[in-house]
């Protein structure tokens, strides 16, 4: 497991529950664990990578006899935002990918302006790979 496959399932983990164990909730957040220890040193990556950009904070709470460490959301995931730009050429990628498939859909109000990307454009695209992908998926 690398760091970015570690991050997302952090990610999910985070958007159902509010805080974090590595002791207590490894086994839940990973279902299937080829080298437990180098997986846990991704998750680890990933929750300091979380925490670099103040997502979440750690803490230790002393139990009987020794320290855990916790990590517990800082805000609610959904009022993260993230800036990214977009050249030109990309942009134009992307809103004709969007434009085609609302098109076929005959959806007027979901075509994309290629000098404005929004999240909504953006979302759209992700619906548009993960409808294409959907085949796929079920076939494995």
């Amino acid at each position: 497991m690398n760091v970015i496959d570690a991050s997302l399932k952090i990610y999910e983990w985070f958007g159902e529950n509010d805080s974090f164990s590595l002791e207590k909730d490894f086994s839940s957040l990973m279902n299937i664990v080829e080298d437990p220890e180098r997986d846990k040193a991704a998750i680890l990556c990933a929750l300091e990578s979380l925490e670099k950009y103040e997502m979440i904070k750690s803490c230790a709470v002393k139990n009987k006899k020794e320290e855990e460490k916790y990590w517990v959301i800082n805000r609610p995931l959904e009022s993260v935002s993230q800036n990214i730009e977009i050249d030109y050429q990309l942009a134009l990628f992307i809103s004709e990918i969007v434009n085609k498939f609302s098109k076929r859909l005959d959806r007027k109000d979901t075509y994309c302006d290629p000098s404005n990307i929004s999240t909504d454009n953006l979302r759209d695209l992700t619906f548009i790979a993960s409808f294409l992908m959907g085949d796929e998926e079920e076939k494995k």
